[in-house]
């Protein structure tokens, strides 16, 4: 059994996630379960700089995989990106989200065992994955909406307009090369591990 390590994995505009030249619209659109829970990540500034949300978690060494769901909307193009040991080293990866294909890799320092995909899930939605070997320190996972699908720079910036995104929707870092399907975590790992397991002796059994 993987462990789906984030937390409020379909709440963007929740402080679990560092808004970073972006806003966040909360349930806009309906995501690939059919729920009307899928948020709108959004543009927040004009100049050429880099629009993501992110999360940071201290993590032992393994491939580490990253996921999300996406859904075109003013921009078609979307971004995940695998900051690894400490930051040090990175894989972005930019999706194009019309045609359900990589549109470009973009590495910094000495990543390795890196990979990616994505899959047309239905209803203008894609699975996009990315993977990357980390040592040490902590892993940054950031999300990004993308004006063109091309970047020179690692933080892929450019000129934004507000207002302007794409939908995101059940966020997944695990602990392994590939992306088993979609657990979410809908507030603390703690609380969804009660919710699904009641027992307590069951609950005991996961705080050790």
């Amino acid at each position: 059994w993987r462990k789906n390590l984030f937390e409020y994995t379909e709440s963007f505009d929740n402080s679990y996630w560092t808004k970073e030249n972006t806003s966040i619209s909360s349930n806009q659109t309906a995501a690939p379960d059919g729920t009307n829970t899928a948020d709108k990540i959004k543009e927040a500034n004009t100049t050429h700089t880099f629009h993501f949300v992110n999360s940071s978690l201290a993590l032992g060494a393994g491939v580490k995989t990253f996921s999300a769901y996406f859904k075109a909307d003013e921009r078609s193009f979307a971004g995940l990106t695998l900051r690894v040991n400490g930051g040090n080293d990175r894989l972005a990866v930019l999706f194009n989200l019309t045609n359900g294909t990589v549109s470009d890799t973009i590495t910094m320092g000495s990543v390795t065992q890196t990979s990616s995909s994505i899959q047309d899930v239905g209803n203008g939605w894609y699975r996009c994955r990315v993977s990357a070997y980390h040592s040490t320190g902590s892993v940054i996972s950031l999300i990004s909406p993308h004006n063109d699908g091309t970047s020179s720079a690692i933080n892929m910036d450019y000129a934004g307009i507000v207002g302007h995104g794409v939908y995101a929707w059940g966020a997944q870092l695990e602990e392994a090369s590939t992306a088993s399907s979609y657990q979410p975590i809908l507030s603390t790992f703690a609380n969804a591990f009660k919710a699904a397991f009641p027992s307590h002796t069951l609950y005991q059994d996961y705080l050790g």
